[in-house]
């Protein structure tokens, strides 16, 4: 949190429904109205659902990661949690501006690239939407309807990586690497 002298004035900024935003603007929910996306219900709404949805991964966290803490810490938990925490957020925003893809798009290959039950392909698919999506000028319900599907893609994808490793390891089939791949596959 910022300066413990200012938390009760950043939290009265940092979740303020009364701000609205322009919806020509919003680059990721251009196939809403108008009057829909400026509502208060609607900012609520995807803060309660962004919320939920943190916390269904937190618990396939929790459950994947189980066996490694605290004894170390993994490096592919901490990109997953870190990568998809950020997805999550972007995915979920009441509205992002093209200069966001500029950063949480440098995580689109790591997130298509990391070991899912999802095929690659689809994944590439996620990938070349997000592209096309953020590369439209001015911002359409296409584009938007596009950014939507390749974040919802990945965010399937990691979701169902965590069950692939899960199954595993339920089964005494997993290699305790968390990659996917069998010994007898390398």
């Amino acid at each position: 949190l910022p300066s413990h002298r200012h938390y009760e004035h950043y939290l009265a900024f940092a979740f303020n429904f009364s701000r609205t935003f322009e919806h020509s603007q919003s680059v990721t929910w251009q196939f809403i109205s108008p009057d829909l996306f400026v509502s208060a219900l609607f900012a609520r709404s995807l803060l309660v659902l962004l919320g939920l949805v943190w916390l269904l991964f937190a618990w396939k966290w929790s459950t994947r990661y189980r066996h490694s803490l605290p004894q170390h810490f993994e490096l592919d938990m901490l990109l997953d949690v870190c990568l998809v925490t950020n997805l999550l957020g972007c995915a979920l925003a009441r509205s992002l501006h093209y200069q966001f893809y500029a950063w949480y798009g440098l995580t689109v290959p790591m997130l298509v690239l990391f070991p899912s039950k999802v095929p690659l392909l689809l994944r590439l698919i996620a990938w070349v939407l997000l592209e096309i999506g953020w590369n439209i000028h001015p911002p359409t319900p296409a584009s938007s309807i596009a950014i939507g599907s390749g974040h919802l893609l990945l965010l399937v994808s990691r979701f169902y990586w965590l069950d692939s490793n899960l199954d595993k390891a339920s089964n005494g089939n997993g290699n305790g690497n968390g990659d996917g791949v069998e010994e007898s596959e390398r």
